[in-house]
C-alpha cells in the first residue's frame, strides 16, 4: 500500500488493459484483498468462493501479510454480491492498513446504490488506511460519491460518445480525443491536485 490510503479509479472498455494495469501496480502489495467480480482476472493470492472460509483464513492472518481473492459464486444474484461487498468493506475497515481491489464497479452498482459500508469506507478510508483500486468499463453508473473522493484516475481507451462527453466535461476536449485514440495498455493518467486539466499518457511495461 502507498504511504497515503487513496482511491484510484481505472476506466476503460473491456480488453483495454485496465485490469492488467492494476495487476502490475499491486504485485508488490503485501496486505491485499481482491473482489474479483467476474471471477477470472486475478490468480496471485489465496482464492475463496464463500465468505465463511475467507473470514476463517483472514482471522488467522490479519495481523501480518496476506493476499486474498474473493470470487462470488457464479449463481449469486446482484443483491447477494452487494451483501458480500458490504461485509468485505466492513472487514477491511476493521483490519486496517490494506489495499482493496474491486473489479467491475458498473456491474455491481448498476441498478442500486452502494451499501453504506462501501460509502463509509470511501469517506473514511484514510483513517483505517484502506486504499481502494476500483475498475469499471464506464465512468458512470455507480454514483458520484466515489468519483468525488478519488485522487487518481487511469483512463484507458473508450469510444462511447456519452463517456467521451463525460471526460470532455471533466478534463477537456484534448483529453477526450486522446482517450478515443489510445492503444491497448495505454492510459491517460490524471492525479487530483496536479491541476484540473494536467494529465499525461502512460503505458506500463508489463512483465
Amino acid at each position: 500500500m502507498s504511504d497515503e490510503a487513496i482511491i484510484r479509479l481505472n476506466f476503460g472498455m473491456r480488453g483495454s488493459g485496465k485490469t492488467a494495469h492494476i495487476r502490475q501496480v499491486i504485485k508488490s502489495i503485501n496486505r491485499l484483498v481482491i473482489f474479483d467480480t467476474l471471477s477470472k482476472d486475478y490468480t496471485d493470492g489465496v482464492t475463496f468462493h464463500n465468505l465463511i472460509d475467507l473470514k476463517k483464513f483472514w482471522l488467522k492472518v490479519y495481523s501480518g501479510d496476506f493476499r486474498m481473492i474473493y470470487r462470488p459464486p457464479v449463481d449469486d444474484d446482484e443483491s447477494q454480491i452487494i451483501e458480500d461487498i458490504a461485509e468485505i468493506c466492513d472487514l477491511c475497515m476493521k483490519c486496517k492498513n490494506l489495499t482493496l481491489v474491486v473489479e467491475e464497479l458498473n456491474i455491481i452498482f448498476d441498478k442500486q446504490r452502494p451499501p453504506k459500508e462501501f460509502n463509509k469506507m470511501i469517506f473514511g478510508g484514510r483513517e483505517p488506511g484502506v486504499e481502494l483500486f476500483g475498475a469499471a468499463q464506464r465512468p458512470v453508473g455507480f454514483g458520484r460519491k466515489i468519483t468525488s473522493q478519488a485522487q487518481e484516475f487511469c483512463i484507458f481507451v473508450n469510444t462511447e460518445p456519452d463517456d467521451l462527453k463525460y471526460f470532455k466535461d471533466y478534463l477537456g476536449t484534448d483529453a477526450a480525443q486522446a482517450i478515443r485514440n489510445l492503444e491497448k495498455y495505454q492510459y491517460l493518467k490524471w492525479v487530483y491536485g496536479d491541476g484540473a486539466r494536467k494529465w499525461e499518457i502512460c503505458k506500463d511495461e508489463l512483465v
